[in-house]
């Protein structure tokens, strides 16, 4: 796979947006780390392709897609931090909104990791309502 970090980034959001779960393995590395916070309970380590994908899976158990906004991308090369605003909703109803950061590590072409933060407090919240 070729592109830069930020066309790799943009390509993983619109398959994932798309439900093109397939696309989205595409672009993983096969040993790829997916670290989310783990006070919330869709987060944790999640490794390869199918860990990022049992990640999906987990975490629409407790959300909605819902939608990225505002989103800043800055590309270092081998490393993409993205931040943004995401709104969604428990599935439980309750709203939220919370700033995110992701930090991506490109190798090969494809995501080798993701680094993921947010407020989690807000999102738990949400949950509990």
């Amino acid at each position: 796979m070729t592109g830069t970090a930020t066309d790799i980034v943009n390509r993983f959001y619109a398959a994932y947006g798309a439900g093109d779960y397939e696309q989205v393995a595409e672009l993983l590395a096969p040993d790829i780390e997916w670290t989310m916070p783990s006070s919330v309970p869709y987060g944790g380590r999640f490794v390869g392709p199918d860990g990022v994908r049992a990640y999906l899976d987990q975490l629409s158990n407790y959300v909605e897609k819902g939608s990225l906004e505002d989103m800043e991308m800055y590309d270092s090369g081998d490393h993409l931090v993205v931040t943004g605003t995401w709104r969604s909703r428990g599935k439980s109803g309750g709203e939220f909104e919370t700033r995110f950061a992701n930090v991506f590590a490109i190798q090969d072409g494809r995501i080798a990791s993701l680094r993921g933060s947010h407020d989690t407090a807000t999102v738990l919240q949400a949950l509990n309502r």
